[in-house]
């Protein structure tokens, strides 16, 4: 089965390939803007957000060698900061002169992509911005500072849109909101409102339905402010939590049966980082594979992508990652923004 992941930077012009079906992986750098990039992928196409206008680009990635350009579309934005795709849209967010919009995009023509609908009833205004988007059918998730949009196209180009959390909820979300959205649930987290290192950190998971969150349900993760989030659904029955700090990414198991957890340190832990980024495969029914980048300085990114081997029982279950588990060392340039896709296909 062939097993590509993407990966971008806000601070360089070229977006990665990285065909993880080759011994070692192998790495196309593939030239998309005059600035830095954001990107996703679902399928065999990539979507890729120019942070230095408001172009998005559509990529044929069947072969992870030899990418070829199939449409793009000017969407006015000043700058593409967030990006997602799903099987017929693509979702950018992006500054303006004033408040932040999301721009719906439908990809039904991969070479000639048409602008669906733009909602700018964001609330996200001056230097804060909106760092991640990610859409699956009818419903999105857009994450800003200090909270997130929890987005209804069930009417493509008339979308609604509410905050969240509501004003009226007790959790305190401090700073720039990160987070992952499957379909069903939801994961966001952020620094806890006054943190200053003593106070423990959470996630929060919830689900989406017809544009509707449910409450928040608090998962406690320790000490350590979490620099990427992601949830996917397990195919019978449950879903996967992911977190990650700088040093370690956590993987949780909720079967229809006993929980299971798995924890390891990012790729070559100890090198001095940035950040870290964490990406389910966007298909479940699949394979269960999570794309991992631990941002450097001096090495770029260095990517894996984790096969998670989950077993049930009806006392016990185990959660373990597959070996060998490769590093792709990426020539990409060190950003508090780096976006990943990974996908796969039956061949």
């Amino acid at each position: 089965m062939p097993l590509i992941v993407i990966a971008a930077s806000t601070r360089s012009q070229d977006f990665a390939v990285i065909d993880f079906e080759k011994s070692p992986p192998k790495t196309t750098m593939v030239r998309a803007s005059a600035a830095g990039n954001v990107v996703d992928c679902y399928g065999k196409l990539a979507a890729v957000g120019d942070w230095g206008s408001g172009t998005v680009t559509l990529f044929d990635i069947s072969d992870p060698e030899t990418p070829v350009k199939r449409g793009s579309v000017s969407t006015s934005l000043a700058s593409v900061t967030a990006i997602s795709i799903d099987d017929v849209h693509v979702l950018a967010a992006g500054r303006t002169g004033g408040e932040a919009q999301l721009v719906l995009i439908s990809i039904a023509n991969p070479q000639q992509p048409q602008i669906v609908s733009v909602f700018g009833h964001t609330g996200v205004t001056g230097t804060d911005s909106i760092s991640g988007v990610v859409i699956r059918g009818n419903n999105a998730l857009a994450c800003a500072t200090f909270g997130c949009l929890v987005m209804d196209y069930a009417d493509a180009s008339h979308p609604s849109g509410v905050g969240y959390p509501s004003s009226s909820s007790t959790i305190g979300l401090d700073g720039q909101v990160v987070g992952d959205f499957d379909g069903l649930n939801a994961l966001i987290t952020a620094p806890p409102t006054g943190w200053n290192g003593t106070q423990p950190v959470y996630a929060y998971l919830f689900s989406i339905a017809k544009g509707v969150p449910t409450p928040p349900v608090q998962q406690k993760e320790g000490g350590n402010l979490l620099s990427s989030v992601a949830v996917a659904e397990i195919p019978q029955g449950g879903h996967y939590l992911a977190t990650a700090d700088l040093s370690s990414v956590t993987i949780r198991a909720f079967p229809e049966g006993p929980k299971a957890s798995v924890s390891f340190f990012v790729p070559e832990e100890g090198v001095s980082n940035t950040t870290v980024a964490l990406k389910f495969l966007n298909n479940p029914a699949v394979a269960p594979f999570l794309a991992v980048a631990n941002v450097t300085a001096e090495q770029g990114y260095l990517v894996t992508a984790s096969f998670l081997v989950l077993q049930t029982g009806e006392l016990t279950s185990t959660l373990t990652i597959a070996t060998p588990n490769p590093v792709a060392k990426v020539a990409l340039a060190p950003t508090l923004n780096p976006t990943l896709g990974i996908t796969g296909w039956i061949a």
